[in-house]
């Protein structure tokens, strides 16, 4: 079947095609609404090396980021993402999520150093949302602290957290909703354009039984008539008689 035909039998059973469509958004409006919406919100921050023994006074711990303190972001980063510090602070997937990230990282022969720790978080309240991210933020500075305690790091050497970005006003995140009820929208009208066609082929078929019925029951109506008509038994039972000349041939 060709694209011209497929489109032909689809306007030709537009009383298919037309409910099936009302159908199909009516379906994916009904999927958009009953999916509980979801928000995110999302924060960053930078570890900041202490000043540097027998630097000048009041250098800026900003203008000398150490290499090492993007291995110190993603031994961090490893902690918080598994799945006791999500216990710890009382979360389950069913209140809210959340990921945390070394969002500097790059690769390592381009020898650049960015400590950065990225939080996004995710859940049905909005306000719970960003309420995650300021806890994990938080947790991010209590486990840089107990690591460096554990290793007796004096105050004066130890690494700090500084936040680079507070947590985001929650915003809703649309792509689950969208995708389940684009997904029903396109499932409705696959369907719809499927029996379209079957339909169109059904009654095709019940066309060509008909004429071939009614073919068939005119034939046999034809031969008997022939049958019980004396003038054509005759004519076709009597043999035609020709008279011959005298060289055989018939006379015309």
């Amino acid at each position: 079947m060709t694209s011209s035909s497929t489109m032909r039998t689809l306007l030709v059973r537009w009383y298919i095609m037309v409910p099936g469509l009302l159908v199909s958004l009516v379906a994916a409006a009904v999927i958009f609404s009953l999916l509980p919406p979801r928000y995110t919100s999302g924060g960053t921050a930078v570890l900041v090396q202490p000043s540097r023994i027998g630097a000048a006074s009041g250098a800026n711990p900003l203008l000398t980021f150490d290499p090492s303190l993007n291995t110190t972001a993603m031994i961090v980063v490893q902690a918080l993402n598994a799945p006791q510090a999500a216990a710890d602070l009382g979360l389950d997937p069913s209140t809210g999520t959340f990921t945390v990230k070394n969002a500097g990282s790059v690769a390592v022969t381009d020898g650049v150093a960015q400590p950065f720790i990225s939080v996004t978080a995710q859940s049905a309240e909005p306000e719970r949302c960003q309420l995650i991210v300021e806890q994990v933020m938080a947790r991010v500075g209590q486990e840089l602290n107990d690591r460096q305690s554990a290793l007796r790091v004096a105050k004066r050497n130890a690494i700090t957290v500084q936040s680079v970005v507070d947590a985001t006003p929650p915003k809703p995140v649309l792509a689950t909703p969208l995708a389940a009820s684009g997904a029903a929208l396109l499932l409705g009208m696959l369907v719809t354009v499927a029996a379209a066609i079957l339909w169109n082929g059904h009654l095709a078929r019940r066309v060509r039984r008909r004429d071939t019925r009614d073919y068939r029951i005119g034939k046999t109506v034809d031969q008997e008539i022939i049958s019980w008509s004396p003038f054509v038994s005759v004519a076709a039972t009597t043999p035609i008689k020709t008279r011959s000349g005298a060289n055989g041939r018939p006379l015309r």
